[in-house]
Formats: structure tokens, sequence, C-alpha cells
């Protein structure tokens, strides 16, 4: 073997669409001059970026790369290992494999509305409120209402929802009270 190499740290936090780091330690232990590439596996490449691409190195000496890690914002939340390679460009059966844990983060964004938007009754209405996940993990929904007179009831179904990330989820609300 004509390198040695050690990625750090062990786990790394990533939220989508905000950067994660990771840095690769590169030894050459050829008694010659060496020129090294990184690659990591398990991940579009468009997602990552590797400063510097090649690295050249005198025998002995040793230098960091640096990997950063941008997943898009509707990546979802999960663990993963990735596969961080150096391979020397001078000798194409050396090189190194890391492995690198991938900790995605939940992005929690979330709306409701009310549909339809304007609703005419008698004691009783009923309508539905439009739960949204526009995070990157399912959330967990309890529909509630406030009726600072205390003159309305309100019934709803189901009582709690949960909803998978980019879908919507209806729960029907039934009001009843004076006109």
């Amino acid at each position: 073997m004509t390198m040695r190499s050690a990625a750090f740290p062990d786990t790394v936090a990533v939220v989508p669409g905000e950067r994660g780091f990771i840095s690769v330690a590169i030894t050459n232990t050829s008694p010659v001059i060496d020129a090294y590439q990184v690659q990591v596996f398990g991940l579009d490449p468009s997602w990552i970026a590797v400063e510097p691409d090649r690295l050249s190195l005198f025998p002995g000496q040793t230098e960091n790369v640096g990997i950063h890690v941008q997943l898009p914002e509707d990546y979802p939340a999960s663990n993963r290992t990735l596969a961080v390679n150096v391979s020397s460009t001078d000798d194409p059966e050396a090189f190194s494999l890391n492995q690198v844990e991938l900790a995605v983060r939940p992005r929690t964004e979330t709306s409701v509305r009310v549909d339809p938007v304007m609703v005419t009754g008698g004691r009783t209405a009923r309508f539905g409120l439009v739960v949204s996940n526009e995070g990157n993990a399912a959330v967990t929904a309890t529909p509630f209402a406030i009726d600072p007179e205390e003159l309305a009831e309100f019934r709803f179904q189901p009582s709690t929802v949960v909803v998978a990330p980019g879908r919507e989820q209806v729960v029907d609300v039934t009001a009843t009270g004076g006109r």
C-alpha cells in the first residue's frame, strides 16, 4: 500500500439544504512522490464537492482534503453509510476506503389551510383542514380549535394524522353552536 487515509468525523449530521463537512487526512507511505484523488460513493456526485480534487504528496507527507456535502431540501431524513475512496493516480491498484455515517436530520415544515375558505351553515358547519408537509420527514398533526367566546364545539375526524413528506392529509371538521 502506498498511502494511509482517515476520514473525520466518523458521523456527520446534515440538514437538507445546508452543508456538511468531512476531512480526509492522506499520508503518502511510498518512497516516491504520488498523487491522490478522493471520491465519495453513496450519494449523487452533484451533491459532493472535494477540495482539492487532486493532491500531490512527497514521501511521508500528510495533507487534508475537504469534502462538502450539500443535500437537496427534499432529501428524506435517514441514516446512511458513505464510502470515501482515496486512490493513487500513479498506481491504479493502490486505494484506501473509509466509511462515514451520514445522519440526515429532519427538516420540519408544515402548513395548514381551511378548505373551503368560507362556509355558510346553520347550527352546524363542515369543512376540512388540509395539513401539508413540505419537510423531509413524516409529521404527526393533532388539530385543535380555539373559541374565545366558548360558543362553538369542534369535532375532528381523524383526531390525529400522520403526513408523509411532500404529502397532504385532510382532517374533517364539524363545528356546532349557535347560529
